[in-house]
């Protein structure tokens, strides 16, 4: 599933500070490669990636089949290094991420969550019934006149 946009940005600042988990070389992908890949993202969820030597176009390529491999969703590239995230779902490392949810809810929780909402706003006073105020305050205070600043005219 690809990431929403306060997604990646909640985890490009989280990966900011980290340092490159695995280095790839000329080689580029191999099935030791991709298996220390899995087992960073199966460890840290959130990964950086460093690729040395090769353009444009054969990082691009490199991305995507890595990405592939290793069922990662890409976050960031800034010129040879990657940003992969891959959720551990049986241990969550990371908090949740905005807009997800960890846990996810049955039809009975939905609903009981709901009958609970609504008995809580048919308890509570309804904003235009509120009582006047009672006692020294009750009527409005008149407005102060602006000050002045010494030496200022």
């Amino acid at each position: 599933m690809p990431l929403s946009g306060p997604q990646q940005r909640r985890l490009r600042a989280l990966a900011h500070h980290l340092d490159p988990v695995v280095i790839i070389g000329a080689e580029r992908l191999s099935e030791g490669l991709v298996a220390e890949v899995d087992r960073a993202l199966e460890h840290h969820e959130l990964i950086k990636v460093r690729l040395q030597d090769g353009d444009q176009e054969e990082l691009t390529a490199t991305r995507q089949a890595l990405c592939q491999a290793a069922r990662a969703e890409p976050v960031q590239t800034i010129g040879h290094i990657l940003v992969l995230f891959r959720r551990n779902h049986l241990e969550p490392r990371l908090a949740p991420l905005p807009g997800e949810s960890l846990k996810r809810e049955t039809a009975e929780e939905r609903r009981s969550k709901a009958l609970a909402r609504e008995q809580a706003a048919a308890r509570s006073p309804k904003a235009g019934a509120r009582k006047p105020r009672a006692g020294k305050g009750a009527a409005k205070k008149p407005a102060r006149k602006p000050t002045r600043k010494p030496g200022r005219r």
